[in-house]
Parts: structure tokens; C-alpha cells; sequence
């Protein structure tokens, strides 16, 4: 099941959103440490309640930009209680938002009706795990969490990126173990390298989509 899900991101993300979603997570946790170490007026304690906000900000102001540059659909939503903002990506079958973990294998720690709501089109991973069936995602089937966190041995350092699939019948499970960015662009590279003529590249080309994601009512 991981090949799979393996091969379908890195053929409907396009390999220039990938490559640049790495570099910008790069970028963000290098910049956001400079700048709050830097800051004199901040207290020693209290960096460390601003420097995950402030991650969080540049990585997600960044990958809008990149989405929206890649032309994916991309947004920002607010929760059910109307108190809190996510970024919202859209692109093949997959819908796709963003979190900060622990550590690689993590689940985001904060539970939110957004994650639940979006989890249960995961069915069909659920599917395909169960069964030995040939099937077919459709267009925005499978909902993933592009996850990020820093490095322990350096705090001004990236230490992954990686996109998790929760399990729709349990809320702080992975279907399977996260898949990292970093060989999904590994992968898109070599496809590169290997395809077309005379030195041209083929991008992957994403499936169409007519029919729009079905959004069900959140329930507190």
C-alpha cells in the first residue's frame, strides 16, 4: 500500500511543488530561528513559545505562494469554531493540509474537526489495505498532512517533511508510516532524468477533475 500511495503523490504533485515546498520549509526553519534568536526584546523563555507560531507562519504563507504559483487550488479555511485558520491545498486526488509534529512518525498532537472531516474520504485506503482489489482513486479521494519538524540535534534546522495519510477510524493514526518528501522528489527526479527525448522533460500529468470535493457538515 505505501508503493502506491508512494506513486500516486508523486504523480499528481507537481515535481516543481515538491522541490520548492522542501526548500521553503528549509528556508522558514532557518529564517524563523534567526530572527527570534536576534531579537533582544523577546526573553530568553519566551523565544521558545514565539518559535513554533513563527515557523508555522513562514511555511504555510510559503506554500500557498508555491501552490498557487504550481496552479493548485489552494486556500485558507477556517475550523468549525470559527477561531482558528488552515491551509488548504487541492491537486489530483489528494486534499492536502499542513501540520508540525514531534518527531517524523508523529501524528499532529492537536485534535481538530477539520483532520476528522477530511479523514473520512480515506475510506478508500482503508479499502485497499483490507482488500486485495483493484480500484481506483478519484479525483480528491485521499486526504493527507504534509508534516514538519525540526531538527533536536539544531533547532534553526529542518529536521523532516514528510506527508502522513490518517486512518479514518482511528483519529491519531497513520494508515501507514508517513512518506518523505524528500524521496518522493527523489523519485520525480529520476522520472526526469529517464524520460522524453533529446533532454526534454515530462512532467506527470494530473487526472481531471469535474466533479468538486464533497465537503460534509463539521460536528463540533
Amino acid at each position: 500500500m505505501k508503493k502506491s500511495l508512494f506513486d500516486m503523490i508523486s504523480s499528481d504533485l507537481p515535481p516543481k511543488f515538491v522541490s520548492q515546498v522542501i526548500d521553503a520549509a528549509i528556508w522558514a526553519y532557518r529564517d524563523a530561528y534567526e530572527a527570534i534568536i536576534s531579537d533582544n526584546t523577546i526573553g530568553d523563555h519566551q523565544k521558545g513559545y514565539l518559535l513554533p507560531h513563527m515557523r508555522r507562519a513562514k511555511i504555510e504563507t510559503k506554500v500557498m505562494e508555491i501552490a498557487l504559483d504550481c496552479a493548485l487550488n489552494a486556500t485558507v479555511e477556517k475550523n468549525v469554531s470559527n477561531n482558528t485558520n488552515y491551509t488548504l491545498i487541492r491537486c489530483g486526488r489528494f486534499v492536502l493540509t499542513i501540520s508540525m509534529t514531534g518527531r517524523r512518525n508523529n501524528f499532529p498532537a492537536n485534535k481538530c474537526n477539520f483532520r476528522k472531516q477530511y479523514s473520512e474520504i480515506n475510506q478508500h485506503i482503508q479499502q485497499l489495505q483490507l482488500f486485495e482489489i483493484d480500484s481506483e482513486p478519484e479525483c480528491e479521494s485521499i486526504y493527507g498532512i504534509i508534516i514538519h519538524g525540526h531538527n533536536f540535534s539544531k533547532q534553526g534546522e529542518l529536521g523532516f517533511i514528510n506527508i502522513g495519510f490518517p486512518d479514518p477510524t482511528k483519529l491519531d493514526k497513520w494508515v501507514d508510516i508517513p512518506l518523505d518528501l524528500m524521496d518522493v522528489k527523489e523519485l520525480q527526479n529520476k522520472f526526469e532524468d529517464t524520460s522524453g527525448e533529446s533532454g526534454s522533460i515530462i512532467q506527470p500529468k494530473l487526472k481531471k477533475c469535474y466533479l468538486p470535493f464533497n465537503q460534509k457538515k463539521e460536528v463540533v
